[in-house]
């Protein structure tokens, strides 16, 4: 077999054991969580479940363990609370592109660089990264900024509060779908991010004021969903002038009862 393969065979084996292995699992599952993935120098980890390689190098490039963990949440000695993200863990996957990470309970992050010498940082060719349905917090935002080649960034129905201009996502200019839908955010730091097409910030009961001259600077916006904030018609329109791209606005479940100057620029609620 090809030593590129073994190595990343090898590589996924250890991913799946630190990163399936935590107390609060059902032990059911951790016993039948990716079977296909053995490393008996036989089998080709580009076949395994939730694994896509590069056909020319063998290389992984995509990961996707959606919904993988299943938690014991009613046996009280066995379920001791959430894990936390050890993202040095997929660094040996220099050519991974997409990363799907969806419903996994993680509460929080770390990176343990006792092997390796980058960051996660150095996966400069990751393009899609999907954290949704976790428990982070603030402080992950500043982590992922150095992740500047993605383009679609899933963080909704997190713990969120708050996306500052400095510590948040500033360096992602080339990202061009962000959800951060489900969250509590209250602030907004996104103006720096003019590659925006697809923007998600229902859910979040912003309320007002709301701070839409954030969206100034978002020319290339095209679909933005507002629903479900609480908020109200004052000051709705202020950052709408720029949005000449804008094809789809979602402004349901608020509290708004004139669209005002939106809808002499053409803008659409659907």
């Amino acid at each position: 077999m090809d030593t590129k393969v073994v190595w990343t065979a090898r590589g996924l084996v250890y991913w799946k054991s630190r990163a399936f292995s935590y107390p609060s699992l059902l032990k059911n599952m951790q016993k039948n969580i990716l079977n296909s993935w053995v490393d008996d120098g036989m089998s080709d980890c580009c076949n395994w479940e939730s694994v896509q390689c590069n056909a020319t190098t063998r290389r992984v490039m995509q990961l996707s363990f959606i919904w993988t963990r299943k938690f014991d949440y009613d046996n009280d000695n066995a379920f001791n609370g959430f894990p936390i993200l050890d993202f040095s863990l997929f660094l040996p996957f220099q050519e991974l592109q997409s990363l799907d990470l969806l419903g996994h309970g993680f509460e929080g992050w770390k990176e343990s660089k006792a092997n390796y010498d980058d960051s996660f940082g150095s996966l400069k060719q990751l393009k899609m990264l999907d954290l949704s349905d976790n428990y982070f917090n603030d402080s992950v935002l500043s982590y992922l900024s150095t992740l500047t080649s993605l383009t679609t960034l899933n963080l909704g129905f997190n713990s969120i509060e708050s996306v500052k201009p400095k510590q948040g996502l500033a360096n992602l200019r080339n990202l061009q779908e962000l959800d951060l839908s489900g969250n509590n955010i209250k602030g907004l730091g996104l103006s720096n991010l003019t590659n925006l097409k697809v923007l998600n910030l229902g859910g979040n009961d912003m309320k007002d004021p709301f701070e839409s001259e954030e969206l100034v600077n978002l020319r290339n916006l095209e679909e933005l969903d507002l629903g479900d904030n609480g908020i109200n018609s004052t000051g709705l329109s202020k950052g709408f002038g720029n949005l000449r791209n804008l094809r789809r606005l979602d402004l349901t479940g608020n509290q708004i009862t004139t669209l005002g100057s939106l809808t002499s620029q053409g803008n659409r609620n659907n």
